[in-house]
């Protein structure tokens, strides 16, 4: 999930010297000794364990923004989770986070701290009317992702393959 190299951009921002705070919770990957280490040890940094769904709805109301600059990510779920609770997410450039969050989203190059650091930077002082649009651009990038969307195409390509094709071979 790249958490160290996160926590490292967030030190480098500045930001805990403006009362920001940076906070992560979930499961310990690997590499999660180190993470766990940088953020007893970076001012600024708070790390949770698991937390219920209504701490962590509250978590998203209060939250600012939502960072994963993962270097290797299978789908984008948490994105797609961030920005469904109305957070303008930070991802990593040239990913698939990138692809599901769409024109919405700030990105960095997950291997750049200082590129991160410039991105937690902007999120946190994205002003109303940009984030009101980042916000209108995420909620239409993720309705491509809602259950409905998924049964649909489903559907579509279900009724796609079942159709007969007539071939040259066939017709003959």
């Amino acid at each position: 999930k790249n958490q160290a190299a996160a926590i490292r951009a967030f030190a480098r921002s500045g930001l805990a010297g403006q009362g920001v705070q940076y906070v992560l919770c979930g499961s310990r990957e690997p590499g999660a000794e180190e993470v766990a280490e940088l953020a007893e040890t970076t001012e600024g940094v708070r790390l949770l364990s698991y937390v219920t769904d209504a701490q962590l709805a509250w978590l998203y109301k209060a939250a600012a923004g939502f960072v994963l600059v993962s270097r290797l990510e299978g789908f984008g779920v948490p994105v797609a989770e961030a920005i469904a609770a109305g957070l303008v997410p930070l991802v990593a450039r040239d990913s698939v986070l990138e692809e599901v969050a769409g024109a919405g989203a700030l990105r960095a190059d997950p291997l750049n701290e200082a590129d991160i650091a410039e991105g937690l930077r902007k999120l946190v002082s994205l002003d109303p009317e940009e984030r009101a649009t980042r916000e209108a651009d995420l909620a239409r990038s993720i309705e491509r992702f809602t259950p409905a969307a998924f049964r649909d195409g489903w559907r579509a390509a279900l009724t796609r393959e079942s159709q007969p094709v007539a071939t040259k071979e066939f017709i003959e």
